[in-house]
Order: structure tokens, then C-alpha cells, then sequence
């Protein structure tokens, strides 16, 4: 059985951290390319930057299956995120919250909490999607892509591997073969997002595989976003 900690992080990297593993793809020309390009990260910056987001889907990070429904608005930092997976062909829930400077996280019914501050989200700064390519400039954002292709309102980007194995570790300790990135871009808005990545990872000498495939709709981006939470938080008890 996976670990609490380990199927807390595939969930958090579905909302949160699949922004590590962006993308380029096919036979643009160059200005179309790099027209095709500032679009996404553009529409990238605006969806990290929005005040609120609703959004769902599915994902497949090593082996765990997981489909998902989150909602967040910035101020106050609230955030719900509703995950239903498969974990070595047996089903556990991992639902989790962020409200009133607190986690809490329901990891197939056990439930605790903690300090927001612990993840480094303070609630006098709201809450924001990370945005891992901020620091880059154009050059090196444009550095990425080996190709892009575009069909009408849809972008399908293949990333350098060796790029891509930067952003995912520093240690040189994965090793990556491809990631195809699909987007759909309306009005500089990302409406969905289709991800595909394999490689390799070294642990103590041994390799093991490292697949990440996501499928994620964006239902809302700004506006007011409704967020259930049980009515129960409060008596979750501390980590």
C-alpha cells in the first residue's frame, strides 16, 4: 500500500504541481512557433495568477490512478481538492482542504491536520497555483520546446527531455524520454490540458520507470467559486 505522504503528494501534484512538467510538439514555423509559445505561458501566467479556478480530472502518476475535483479562491486562502483513486487495485479516497490557515487532509477515513504555514502558504499572501517558469526568461522559456504544432485552438507541445529532467530533479537521478503537453486555449485561457510523460528514475542503483498522465478540464477561472468543506474540520486532529 502507498504511503500517506506518497499519495499526498500525487494529489497535490495534480492541482498544484503538474505545472513542473509543461511541454512543446510538432512542425510550426519559427515565428508560429514562438507566436504559439508566449500564447501558452501567458495564458499559463493568468491561470496562476487568478484569484479563484474549479476544476477536475484524472491522472495516472506511477501506477496510482486518481481522478479529481478541486476548487480554490485566493482570499480568503481557501481550497478544496476531492480525490478518488487506485492504489495497487484498491480503492482510497484522499480529500484536501485549506481554510482558515489550516490543512486538512482525509486519507482513506483518516483524518488530520495542520498548519497551512507547514506548506509554506500564508494566509495574509492568499492563495495562488505555483508557477515553476516565473524566474525564466523568453529565451529560456522558448528553450524548452523542441516543436509545436497548432490546430485551430489547439496546441500540442513536445518538451526537450533533458529540460524537463531539470525541472523534475537537480540530482540527475531521472531520466526522461518524452512529455507531450496538449492544451486547448481560448481568449488566452487554458481550458483543458492533456499531459504525457515517461521516463526513468535511480533509486540505489536500480532504475525504475516514471510515467505522469493527466487529463484536466478548467470548469472556471476568476469569479466566485462555491467550496464545500465538512462540517467536521475543526475536530481533525493535529499531525
Amino acid at each position: 500500500m502507498l504511503s500517506k505522504h506518497a499519495f499526498r503528494t500525487a494529489a497535490l501534484c495534480t492541482l498544484f504541481a503538474f505545472s513542473s512538467l509543461a511541454a512543446g510538439c510538432s512542425n510550426a514555423g519559427s515565428a508560429q512557433k514562438k507566436e504559439a509559445v508566449n500564447l501558452f505561458f501567458e495564458s499559463w501566467n493568468r491561470l496562476c495568477e487568478a484569484d479563484s479556478l474549479k476544476a477536475h480530472g484524472d491522472m495516472n502518476l506511477l501506477g496510482i490512478d486518481l481522478d479529481f475535483n478541486a476548487a480554490y479562491q485566493s482570499q480568503p486562502a481557501e481550497l478544496a481538492f476531492l480525490g478518488k483513486g487506485s492504489v495497487a487495485g484498491q480503492s482510497v479516497d484522499a480529500d484536501f482542504y485549506i481554510r482558515d490557515g489550516h490543512t486538512y487532509l482525509n486519507y482513506a477515513g483518516t483524518k488530520s491536520s495542520s498548519l497551512a504555514a507547514n506548506l509554506g502558504i500564508n494566509e495574509e499572501d492568499g492563495f495562488h497555483m505555483p508557477n515553476p517558469f516565473l524566474e525564466l526568461s523568453r529565451s529560456e522559456r522558448e528553450n524548452l520546446f523542441e516543436s509545436v504544432k497548432v490546430e485551430g485552438n489547439e496546441y500540442t507541445f513536445v518538451l526537450k527531455p533533458s529540460e524537463v529532467a531539470k525541472f523534475l530533479d537537480s540530482y540527475g537521478a531521472v531520466e526522461v524520454d518524452k512529455t507531450v503537453l496538449e492544451v486547448e486555449i481560448e481568449n488566452k485561457t487554458i481550458r483543458e490540458l492533456s499531459i504525457d510523460l515517461k521516463g526513468t528514475y535511480d533509486i540505489d542503483a536500480a532504475s525504475t520507470p516514471l510515467t505522469f498522465q493527466a487529463d484536466i478540464e478548467i470548469d472556471q477561472v476568476g469569479g466566485t467559486v462555491p467550496i464545500d468543506f465538512p462540517s467536521d474540520l475543526a475536530s481533525w486532529p493535529v499531525q
